[in-house]
């Protein structure tokens, strides 16, 4: 329990020099931005803590506090049309890598990544069949994405596979 009263305090403290330098001029941040920034920050440090002590709850928790922290600065941010229909397939992918960091804090549980693989299938095919994606657009944004960023996910692979060997 100490390491979450050091979060809260810490959260608190980000909090307060948060909401004094917008009050005087310094940031220009909204009351929304900093509550999603402070929802990225404890999701962080929840599932660090959680990751560390093996708690399935807690890393759950801290990985759901991230992605909604993230997906709500990202619509605030920027101009992101959202569809109604595209709520539930969100709410199953934020679910699906929940237990999917719950699968990779506890390898053991083999149930914790056929839910998170059932969580995400259902969300594609929400996605594919109920709102207006189109995987020939999705493809055409990812590509220039990758062919800039691929050699952060070749040594993101590298760590994961050295990791791995590590166990």
């Amino acid at each position: 329990m100490a390491k979450i009263t050091v979060i809260s305090i810490l959260l608190a403290a980000f909090l307060l020099v948060a909401l004094l330098l917008s009050g005087i001029g310094v940031l220009d941040f909204s009351a929304t931005e900093i509550l999603c920034l402070l929802l990225i920050i404890a999701g962080i440090a929840l599932a660090y803590i959680g990751l560390d002590d093996k708690a399935d709850v807690t890393v759950f928790s801290g990985t759901v506090l991230f992605l909604v922290g993230t997906f709500l600065l990202t619509t605030l941010n920027f101009e992101v049309n959202i569809e109604s229909t595209a709520y539930l397939p969100i709410v199953l992918l934020v679910s699906a890598v929940g237990f999917l960091m719950i699968y990779i804090n506890r390898p053991s549980k083999k149930f914790n990544i056929i839910i998170s693989a059932l969580f995400f299938i259902s969300a594609s095919v929400l996605i594919l069949t109920r709102t207006k994606f189109k995987l020939t657009g999705f493809v055409q944004v990812i590509l220039p994405l990758l062919s800039i960023y691929w050699p952060v996910i070749v040594i993101f692979i590298l760590l994961v596979i050295l990791l791995r060997k590590e166990k």
